[in-house]
């Protein structure tokens, strides 16, 4: 009597992004199959364009206060099992064949996966001015988007080797509510400006008390402003003024 054997096939799962939705959608997918032995674990792939990947990016401001004293910490060292690919960009989707194509920047080669599932998952970037801004932050060694390794590597840096007195943070979100912290932590006077009445996308109640508290531990916030930058060529620095 011949048995029947049943093969089923190992999908790929991409996650596009080593972000905080990423690891923690990878994370429960991991869960997910360990609670269910049964269940035929796909392939997990992790793609993200940086170099250092995955790390800790709640964590991040953390790094600027000395709360974490080595940025070493916020690699996420275990990857349980995840192929992640650091330095790969994926620049275009082919959702008919479900493939993804891009380059391994590491090398400069074009690479392309194939996937059953994708899930994208590439972080939030400057928009309006400050976008044109940072495509510019080579220029100006005052100016920062510390929304990833970088940047907070970067930041961290200046505040341990140049006098920094001032600190603007132009957008009142919660990365920028972090930032507030912990760079009145490390001595810096800290104004938050922020185009919109309230911060955070709170209601005007519970806004109006965090601007109490901010403005009680000597953080000043600028609602309903814009800030305009004022360009000094020659120190390579920004300044501003609001509107």
């Amino acid at each position: 009597q011949s048995a029947i054997v049943s093969i089923e096939k190992r999908e790929t799962w991409v996650v596009v992004g080593a972000g905080a939705a990423g690891m923690a959608a990878l994370g429960s997918w991991i869960r997910h199959f360990e609670a269910n032995p049964r269940l035929v674990k796909p392939k997990l792939v992790l793609l993200d364009r940086c170099a250092v990947a995955p790390i800790r990016t709640c964590s991040l401001p953390y790094l600027v206060d000395g709360r974490i004293s080595d940025p070493a910490h916020l690699i996420i060292q275990t990857a349980n099992g995840i192929d992640v690919r650091r330095q790969h960009q994926v620049e275009s989707i082919d959702f008919q064949n479900q493939r993804l194509t891009g380059t391994d920047l590491s090398i400069n080669n074009r690479f392309q996966i194939d996937y059953d599932r994708l899930l994208l998952c590439p972080g939030s970037a400057p928009a309006g001015l400050a976008a044109s801004l940072c495509q510019s932050k080579q220029r100006y060694s005052n100016l920062f988007a510390p929304t990833n390794w970088e940047e907070v590597v970067r930041l961290k840096a200046l505040l341990d080797h140049t006098p920094a007195r001032n600190a603007l943070i132009v957008g009142g979100g919660y990365i920028g509510l972090e930032f507030a912290e912990v760079l009145q932590k490390r001595g810096l006077q800290v104004t938050i400006c922020e185009e919109k009445p309230e911060l955070g996308n709170l209601n005007a109640n519970v806004s109006q008390l965090l601007v109490e508290l901010l403005s009680a531990k000597g953080i000043q916030v600028a609602l309903n402003s814009k800030a305009i930058p004022l360009i000094c060529e020659s120190q390579g620095s920004l300044q501003f003024e609001f509107e």
